[in-house]
């Protein structure tokens, strides 16, 4: 129609990193377009990865400039002002760097406070936080799901050894013997068993039933062991 303008339509090769083996097998890098005006938030979720589950965080760049957080559970956190975008932004790559784990609120303080994107030391730095986190919540766990993860039966045997019961939850239980922490927990269908600082675990056993049953002859053959 006379009188109308074409929009201007910005385009940007967005890539990412992979986040496992095998993931990096084909290229990331796409293209999105946009146009000029859209604000910068709003082109960072459509850039998002496309790998969108709880917890993980992806910090963007636009070309050099850290520019955000985004995961799934809270979408675009900004780190810098949000401005509409425009022709000079067009050649700026947008890359999403995979920070795994880390709490994705939690990273988007330390950046926005100035902590260095240090993977490392942020991940030192969450560890004993993560640790707290994972406490309270099996320890939760404990309180609220009626189903444990060893049975009466074998609980009972592990006291009778000696055993001095730390935490009972639906996949984990961990217990104390003769100074030394013992955790026997779930890992898919797997029955896990570590002793001390040991890893890997000492023992995969599956089925359950017959886990138990390996669990009490290790733990009775420590009882015995001579000193």
């Amino acid at each position: 129609m006379v009188g109308m303008t074409e929009s201007v339509r910005l385009r940007f090769s967005v890539d990412r990193e992979s986040v496992a083996m095998g993931d990096d097998g084909v290229s990331h890098k796409h293209e999105i377009s946009v146009e000029a005006g859209t604000p910068l938030s709003v082109m960072l979720d459509l850039a998002a990865p496309e790998i969108r589950l709880s917890g993980w965080s992806w910090v963007p760049f636009l070309g050099r400039e850290i520019v955000a957080v985004w995961s799934v559970d809270h979408g675009v956190r900004l780190l810098v002002e949000d401005r509409p975008l425009g022709p000079a932004d067009e050649h700026a790559t947008v890359f999403f760097r995979y920070l795994q784990q880390l709490d994705p609120e939690w990273l988007h303080g330390r950046l926005g406070a100035g902590a260095p994107l240090n993977q490392r030391a942020l991940t030192a730095e969450f560890a004993p936080i993560a640790l707290e986190r994972h406490e309270r919540e099996l320890r939760r766990r404990e309180r609220e799901v009626d189903a444990k993860y060893l049975s009466p039966e074998c609980v009972e045997a592990l006291v009778r050894l000696g055993a001095v019961i730390d935490l009972h939850a639906d996949a984990i239980c961990r217990f104390d013997l003769a100074g030394e922490r013992w955790v026997v927990s779930r890992a898919d269908t797997m029955m896990q068993v570590f002793n001390g600082t040991q890893r890997p675990p000492i023992a995969s056993i599956r089925p359950h039933a017959d886990g138990e049953r390996r669990l009490l002859e290790a733990v009775a053959a420590a009882v015995n062991e001579p000193a």
